[in-house]
C-alpha cells in the first residue's frame, strides 16, 4: 500500500533551538513505585549501507497522491516560524513557535481554534513552548512548557483542561508509548544531576503523573554540546528513537530498545563518529565538526512501506533514500531527492 503525501503552503524550517545548558533549580526525584532500566540489544538491526550513484525511482511510485493545503489566514491564524504539524483525525494542529502558539484547521485548512495565550495562569504559555503531541489513548493535546516546567492538557477542540510539573528538564520532543507511559529524551546538556546514576542514560520513561518510571540507553552525547534536534522520527510502525550524533535508528516499546536501522556512510567522506563528538570540548566545535560529516539530517520518515532520510554530505546534502527493493533514489522529489 503506497502512501497519500500531504503538502502545506507554508514554509518550513527544520532545525532545532535550545535554551542553554544551564540547569534548573528546585528539581526533586519522584519517582513511580517500580522504576526499571530498559534492556537495549543491537543484534537484529538492518544495517543500511548508503552509497552513490544510486537507482532512480518516480515519487509516484512510492506516493499516491500529492495534496496542497493552503491555510486559512486571518488576523487570529497569522503565523510566524513553523515548528511541526500534525495530522490526527480530521484536523491539522500546527505548531508555530515565533508565535508560540498551536492553530487548529481541518483537513481542507480552514480555521477552527488557536491555543496560545502568554502568562502564567491557567492554560497559559511562558516564551518557551517547545512542543505539543497528541496523546491518542486520551485523545487530548499535551504541551511541554519549558519556561513553566509543565506539560498542559488541552480537549482536541483546543479547551484547557489541566497540567502537571515536570520533575526534569527534557529537549522538547516526547511521546506517548502507552496509556500510562511518556517516552522523553534528556541529553547531557540539560544537566539533570538530580537523577543520579540515570541521568547518564538519555531516555526517561514518565507515567501518567509525570514521575520517573523507566530509564534506558547509556549514552554520552556531550555536555557542552546545545544541539537539540527532534529524535523521535515520524512512524506509524511504533516509536522510532535516533539519538542525536548517530546514524542508529531504535525501536522503543514500554519493555526494550531495539536496533531497527544503521545507515553506513562508509562509502562517503568522514562520516560521523559519536566518539569524536564525546571528545570535543566547545560547543562551536561540536557543530564545526558536525558539518564537517556525512550525517542523517532531521525528520526522516518511516511507513509500513518505506524509510524516508535524508543525508547530509559535503557534495550534496539533499539526499533521500529508502530501503525498498534495495536503497533508490527518488528523481522527481524535490531538488535530487533521494528515496
Amino acid at each position: 500500500m503506497r502512501n497519500l503525501l500531504y503538502g502545506l503552503l507554508l514554509p518550513f524550517l527544520w532545525g532545532c533551538t535550545s535554551q542553554g545548558n544551564k540547569s534548573q533549580s528546585g528539581f526533586a526525584l519522584e519517582t513511580s513505585e517500580d522504576v526499571s532500566m530498559l534492556p537495549i540489544s543491537v543484534e537484529n538491526g538492518i544495517n543500511i549501507r548508503v552509497g552513490s550513484p544510486l537507482p532512480e525511482i518516480k515519487a509516484s511510485e512510492l506516493i499516491d497522491d500529492y495534496k496542497y493545503i493552503p491555510l486559512e489566514t486571518n488576523s487570529e491564524s497569522f503565523m510566524g516560524q513553523l515548528h511541526n504539524v500534525i495530522f490526527y483525525e480530521d484536523n491539522l494542529y500546527v505548531h508555530d513557535i515565533e508565535g508560540n502558539m498551536i492553530c487548529i484547521f481541518d483537513r481542507n485548512g480552514r480555521y477552527l481554534n488557536k491555543v496560545g495565550i502568554q502568562g502564567d495562569g491557567p492554560g497559559q504559555f511562558s516564551t518557551l513552548l517547545q512542543d505539543v503531541i497528541i496523546d491518542p489513548f486520551a485523545k487530548r493535546m499535551m504541551i511541554y512548557d519549558q519556561g513553566l516546567g509543565k506539560i498542559l492538557y488541552f480537549s482536541l477542540k483546543g479547551d484547557y483542561l489541566f497540567s502537571r510539573n515536570m520533575h526534569l528538564r527534557i529537549n522538547g520532543d516526547f511521546q506517548m508509548i502507552s496509556p500510562n507511559q511518556i517516552l522523553t529524551y534528556q541529553a547531557k546538556c540539560r544537566h539533570n544531576v538530580h537523577l543520579g546514576e540515570m541521568d547518564s542514560y538519555r531516555i526517561i520513561m514518565l507515567d501518567s503523573l509525570l514521575k520517573v518510571s523507566g530509564y534506558g540507553h547509556l549514552y554520552d552525547d556531550n555536555t557542552n554540546s546545545n544541539y537539540s534536534p527532534p529524535v523521535f522520527p515520524h512512524s506509524n510502525e511504533g516509536v522510532l528513537y535516533n539519538p542525536i550524533f548517530t546514524t542508529d535508528f531504535y525501536s522503543i516499546t514500554p519493555k526494550s530498545i531495539d536496533l531497527k536501522y544503521h545507515l553506513d556512510y562508509t562509502n562517503f567522506g568522514n562520516p560521523i563518529n559519536p566518539d569524536k563528538v564525546a571528545e570535543l570540548d566547545d560547543r562551536k566545535k561540536i557543530i564545526d565538526y558536525l558539518f564537517s560529516t556525512t550525517h542523517t539530517m532531521i525528520k526522516p520518515v518511516e511507513t509500513v512501506d518505506f524509510f524516508l532520510f535524508r543525508t547530509y554530505s559535503q557534495s550534496n546534502d539533499n539526499r533521500f533514500y529508502t530501503p525498498v527493493g534495495g536503497i533508490k533514489c527518488i528523481k522527481d522529489l524535490c531538488v535530487k531527492s533521494c528515496a
